[in-house]
């Protein structure tokens, strides 16, 4: 059996559209978009077309990586492909597409900050509002 749908495809591509005005609006605007593989696949692909959609076209990149645990729990997050050498000096929005306690997003910043990325915001499909997330999303 498929997993319930947490939302239509119309209802996703219009809280997209909803938070184009905030992203385009930053103050450090992103210039690129960094999506995190496997999960954020589709929706890098509707932030991308979004922000095209306001003026604001973005290149793609992707990082992928992995999530150990027993229970999925963020345990380690372990680096299957890092960062291009394209996030340097680049305003970033990592995409990602749950938001679970962020063990992954945390990571992944890093890793961007490591490679020279100038600022990290951060956008999620889906934030799951846990009591014990180590970070809020910037864009959810």
């Amino acid at each position: 059996m498929p997993p319930e749908r947490s939302f239509s495809a119309d209802e996703m591509a219009g809280r997209v559209r909803s938070r184009r005005p905030d992203i385009a609006a930053m103050p450090k605007p992103p210039d690129l978009i960094v999506g995190i593989l496997v999960g954020a696949c589709v929706f890098v692909a509707d932030v991308a077309r979004a922000m095209s959609g306001v003026g604001l076209p973005l290149g793609v990149e992707f990082l992928w990586l992995r999530s150990y645990g027993g229970e999925r729990d963020g345990a380690a997050v372990q680096t299957r492909v890092p960062p291009s050498q394209a996030v340097a000096r680049r305003h970033v929005l990592l995409v990602d597409g749950v938001l679970d306690r962020g063990a992954t997003l945390v990571k992944a910043t890093s890793l961007l900050f490591d490679a020279g990325a100038a600022s990290v915001a951060t956008a999620v499909a889906v934030d799951k509002r846990r009591a014990d997330a180590l970070l809020v999303a910037d864009h959810a």
